[in-house]
């Protein structure tokens, strides 16, 4: 049984997340429909853009701009490199800690570190974006088919698309009735998942001088679908009981909440993407622990 306390926190933190991303989806339809050419011009014309934008977004403090990057994802108008950008360039929520903690005076964590784990992380997000690009195309990975966003001309008055029909068409028939029940029911689960959790396992007492060790529990952590835990490493990074290259490995498999929305979407696209986060955070994790970084 949870304390009635943390249950309030639980749907709270559900309801705020599931409202970001609700109005994400509602934004995207609407300027999907209104600009469907152009935006499908600018983001398929020429793929190091695409890529670029969407490490951009992603490297963008919190899960609001991979929100953004899985709504044109699910409505196919970005390739797969480019989500796999946007959740590897992204560190979620920690992302405020790390700019908080470099903000107080005396703390261990400096301006400077902020902003490498940023500079490195739309880097590796950028030149992974072309790389999960070509080994999907190389080895004819299958995903899943675009949540195709209906066009209806006839329900267009000067290129708008008509309110009433927006509304009843696709915020009601296509948001609402397709996506949102379940995106909320995956958030909820996994939030009370987490907790249970950290209720049996104390992670904050978890200590050990073996760095192998902890870089991969650092990988592991990460494949959870929230930011919560992954503060573990920061904290411990802070302290320094973990080197740099453990609290970047973590930042690259975590992306927080940002690829909670494709659950309801595609499982499979979802473990895909994070398998390739998880192989480039093992390979750079590795590379840096070498190099004793």
């Amino acid at each position: 049984m949870f304390p009635d306390q943390l249950l309030r926190n639980i749907i709270v933190h559900t309801v705020e997340i599931s409202a970001i991303v609700f109005s994400m989806m509602c934004l995207v339809e609407y300027f999907e429909l209104k600009f469907s050419i152009r935006i499908r011009g600018q983001l398929t014309r020429k793929k190091s853009r695409q890529f670029f934008l969407s490490a951009l977004l992603g490297a963008t403090p919190g899960c609001a701009g991979t929100f953004v990057v899985d709504t044109f994802y699910m409505a196919g108008i970005v390739r797969f490199g480019a989500i796999v950008a946007a959740t590897i360039a992204t560190c979620g929520d920690e992302a405020f800690v790390m700019i908080a903690n470099a903000m107080k005076s005396g703390s261990s964590i400096q301006p400077a570190t902020v902003l490498l784990i940023f500079g490195v992380l739309f880097a590796l997000g950028l030149a992974s974006g072309f790389a999960a690009d070509l080994a999907q195309r190389i080895f004819k990975i299958k995903l899943s088919g675009k949540c195709i966003i209906e066009h209806h001309q006839e329900h267009k008055c000067k290129g708008m698309p008509n309110f009433k029909h927006f509304v009843t068409e696709h915020v009601w028939g296509h948001i609402l009735k397709r996506h949102f029940p379940k995106l909320v029911l995956w958030l909820l689960f996994s939030l009370v998942l987490i907790e249970v959790l950290e209720q049996s396992f104390n992670l904050r007492e978890i200590t050990t001088d073996n760095k192998v060790l902890l870089l991969l529990l650092a990988v592991i952590t990460g494949i959870l679908p929230i930011s919560g835990p992954n503060l573990l490493f920061l904290t411990l990074f802070s302290k320094g009981m973990v080197p740099f290259s453990i609290l970047l490995t973590n930042s690259i498999v975590q992306d927080g909440h940002g690829l909670l929305p494709l659950l309801s979407f595609s499982l499979g696209d979802t473990v895909r993407i994070k398998l390739f986060n998880i192989i480039v955070g093992l390979v750079v994790g590795f590379i840096l622990l070498a190099f004793g970084l």
